[in-house]
């Protein structure tokens, strides 16, 4: 779990820059781009939730 969350730390940040780099006049491309940084911090919200709920199921701080 831990390596899951460790391994898409980076990514939201990596997404917003993508999205920084795509035209702003290219309305699809934003809206994919957001798509994208939508889905990924959902991802990784419920690795948090999970991770969070397992730490307390076991007691680990």
């Amino acid at each position: 779990m831990s390596r899951r969350l460790e391994k898409t730390a980076g990514e939201p940040d990596r997404l917003r820059a993508e999205m920084a780099a795509v035209d702003a006049s290219d309305y699809a491309a934003l809206m994919a781009a957001q798509e994208a940084l939508d889905a990924c911090l959902a991802e990784r919200e419920a690795l948090e939730d999970e991770w969070l709920e397992l730490s307390d199921r076991l007691g680990i701080e």
